[in-house]
């Protein structure tokens, strides 16, 4: 069971309205209380982290971010990967999966595309792998071209422009699977080989298109 373990009270909050709308079911103590034989994972803030005594302590700088980590480590998800494929969907709504070894590991919705390496970074932290590749949609225009641009800027990472034909399903598929188009898009770009983007701010120009890719496909 997930224990929250805080005096922040802030924290707190954010972290019982995170695991509520998972469905998530989790005891609250306060620093120094006896945790209990069924918990097995402590959720808490970065400044608290080294004051808990416990096996296994989960912390981040956000609620949402420890609960998805605290999550992920629940369902035996591990560090290391062969291969490890983030996928991007740009646009207005950014979907974007994290595929390893045929894995589901990580998968959001952003609002901003200027975010979106800040979550590549923190997946680059998360996991370890050889082959750490970006793949990206052809469409979305200068949602694109800033993704690109932001992840170029803050980021050494190998990227891979991927034509979107057939990765955009109808939404009996969304609402199948019950999660955004979006994000079901993101998985099927992850695990769609593309063409590799090689020079700095080349989304900007034309040195990457062709029939496969054109910008505004």
């Amino acid at each position: 069971m997930l224990a929250l373990v805080t005096s922040n009270p802030r924290f707190y909050r954010q972290l019982v309205s995170e695991l509520e709308s998972r469905g998530e079911r989790f005891l609250s103590l306060k620093p120094g209380d006896v945790i209990s034989e069924d918990v097995d994972i402590i959720i808490t803030s970065e400044a608290e982290k080294n004051k808990i005594n416990f096996q296994t302590v989960v912390s981040a700088s956000t609620a949402a971010e420890a609960v998805r980590e605290a999550l992920l480590l629940r369902s035996g998800i591990g560090k290391t990967y062969n291969h490890l494929y983030i996928g991007i969907d740009p646009g207005k709504n950014i979907g974007i999966a994290a595929i390893g070894d045929h894995r589901l590991l990580f998968e959001d919705l952003l609002d901003s595309p200027e975010n979106v390496w800040k979550v590549v970074a923190d997946l680059k932290k998360r996991f370890d792998s050889p082959r750490f590749l970006l793949r990206i949609g052809s469409a979305g225009g200068a949602y694109r071209d800033r993704i690109i641009a932001g992840l170029q800027a803050n980021l050494d990472c190998e990227i891979e422009i991927v034509s979107e034909e057939k990765t955009t399903g109808p939404r009996a598929e969304s609402r199948r699977f019950g999660v955004s188009k979006d994000i079901l898009s993101a998985r099927k770009i992850a695990l769609k080989k593309g063409r590799r983007l090689r020079e700095k701010n080349s989304c900007f120009n034309n040195t990457w298109r062709d029939k496969k890719y054109s910008v505004g496909e």
